[in-house]
């Protein structure tokens, strides 16, 4: 009968151990803003444009030319907003704050067509404490649309 004590006493420390964890996740991943706040991207002044920012390529990678497909809400909607071609690393588009976007690149690399998708929704936070000034943060704004390789 002790083994059982043992037990039932490492169970309630593991409980309380999960329990703490995701209390301190929950309140890293806020509903209400970015989790961690980068004070570097926080701008004084409220932001004009907002920005999509679609990664494309790294760095290393060489130039391919993309298909861009931008959708407004999900791309099950079948709504495009834009069709472009690019060889750019990096490309910014205009974008209206709390609207779906959803963003399909297509790149053709040694005769495959490959087809990587992603969706934001660009969002504003205005943060008072954290930062040396009160700022506002634009943040769910860029889409990762790059290959990977492993």
């Amino acid at each position: 009968m002790p083994g059982q004590q043992v037990k039932r006493s490492d169970f309630t420390i593991m409980n309380r151990t999960l329990t703490a964890i995701t209390i301190i996740i929950l309140l890293l991943h806020s509903c209400d803003g970015p989790g961690l706040f980068p004070c570097s991207e926080c701008n004084e002044q409220y932001p004009v444009r907002i920005y999509l920012e679609l990664e494309l390529a790294d760095t290393s990678q060489t130039p391919v030319n993309v298909q861009v497909t931008v959708y407004e809400g999900p791309i099950d909607d079948n709504i495009i907003l834009y069709e472009f071609s690019t060889t750019a690393q990096t490309y910014l588009l205009d974008a209206l704050l709390y609207k779906d976007y959803t963003v399909a690149a297509r790149s053709v690399y040694d005769g495959k067509t490959y087809i990587a998708v992603d969706m934001a929704t660009p969002s504003i936070h205005f943060e008072e404490d954290l930062c040396e000034m009160p700022c506002y943060y634009v943040y769910n704004n860029k889409l990762d649309l790059r290959l990977r390789y492993d």
